[in-house]
């Protein structure tokens, strides 16, 4: 599973992903919507929190890997 950064109108949403094969297809299955990139920058709430689970980081620090 991965954090994919989807760009809707003027902002940016992150979305928990995992990818599957459906008929001989590779797909992105959303499993958790996360919310939007500035506001989950804002709260300062931990990754885990959001991602209901995964290893503790910063926000900051996984926003600063997804910008690269």
């Amino acid at each position: 599973m991965f954090v994919r950064v989807k760009k809707i109108g003027a902002y940016e949403y992150l979305y928990r992903v995992e990818n599957a094969r459906e008929g001989g297809r590779h797909v992105q299955r959303v499993i958790k919507a996360l919310g939007r990139r500035d506001e989950v920058e804002a709260s300062g709430v931990r990754w885990a929190d959001r991602l209901g689970g995964a290893p503790f980081a910063p926000v900051n620090r996984i926003v600063e890997l997804l910008s690269r």
